[in-house]
């Protein structure tokens, strides 16, 4: 596994196809294919939003500044996550 932000994506054009990833740091990795390229940041994503719906509710965050919510991902009695906020690690 290669877990980097990417920078820029090349493509050979003929017959190889091959495609390169460059990231930031300069280092590069040339694939036949991409079969998924998704992710999310480590900071929670709206974290302004989320921040004041646990203040103003009495919710739990995780030290990470993720919702802590519950085996059912419920974080509210009418509050359930998803995505990016519903990840457990």
């Amino acid at each position: 596994w290669h877990k980097e932000v990417v920078q820029s994506v090349t493509q050979e054009e003929g017959g190889s196809g091959k495609i390169t990833v460059w990231m930031p740091s300069g280092d590069s990795i040339t694939v036949d294919q991409i079969i998924l390229a998704t992710g999310f940041g480590k900071d929670p994503p709206a974290r302004p939003l989320v921040n004041s719906i646990a203040e103003r509710n009495g919710l739990k965050l995780c030290d990470c500044g993720y919702p802590a919510p519950d085996e059912s991902l419920r974080w509210h009695k009418r509050i359930f996550l998803a995505g990016a906020l519903g990840a457990r690690g």
